[in-house]
């Protein structure tokens, strides 16, 4: 899956998450085709926050970019 469409796919399965995202992340949310790799890991470490406080690890690997 592409950035784009894991970010859709969160989007509309995961709505929390994905306002966690937009507020601390807008750059990537706005703008996936120019994602870094330093971006990638920091939506990595929203991810990995939603999925401890919901306890579902297996979401997180699922999710993680």
């Amino acid at each position: 899956m592409t950035p784009k469409e894991k970010l859709s796919f969160i989007q509309q399965k995961f709505p929390e998450l994905y306002s966690l995202l937009e507020m601390n992340v807008p750059f990537v949310v706005e703008n996936t085709e120019h994602m870094t790799r330093e971006d990638a890991e920091i939506c990595n470490c929203w991810i990995a926050f939603y999925c401890g406080k919901i306890e579902n690890p297996q979401l997180m690997m699922s999710l993680l970019f």
